[in-house]
């Protein structure tokens, strides 16, 4: 594992250091695809395909925006993801329980957002295959 220090400055102006270790849960080279485990599949967008992310650090997670769907990330080690992932170094992630616990994908189908998982649509019924 790997450690950087970065400096937050909080909404009264007082200033923080924040030490981020690498995982094992990610991967980090410059690659042009970001691939994910979530609901067993393995999936793979293209780093251009990236809409937008946001990380939350008080709750420890995080989501990226692609065309196909949100991709939330949680667990102690989400900053440290989210700041590699930003500068393009993890290509890959999966969860491992400990330091990502969760990784799940929201398919974005027709308007509508489908969990990958199960195939609720909105959250209440079911997304017919066509």
């Amino acid at each position: 594992m790997t450690e950087i220090t970065n400096e937050l400055r909080t909404s009264d102006g007082s200033r923080h250091l924040l030490t981020l270790s690498r995982s094992s849960c990610w991967k980090q080279v410059h690659e042009p695809f970001f691939r994910f485990l979530a609901d067993d599949r393995w999936w793979l967008v293209p780093y251009h395909a990236v809409v937008f992310g946001q990380c939350v650090v008080r709750e420890e997670k995080a989501l990226l925006q692609f065309h196909i769907g949100q991709v939330l990330v949680s667990g102690p080690k989400t900053m440290a993801f989210f700041e590699d992932f930003a500068a393009q170094r993890a290509t890959a992630l999966h969860a491992d329980g400990l330091q990502i616990t969760d990784v799940q994908l929201v398919l974005h189908t027709d308007n509508k957002t489908t969990n990958a998982s199960d195939g609720s649509v909105n959250g209440n019924e079911k997304h017919q295959e066509a």
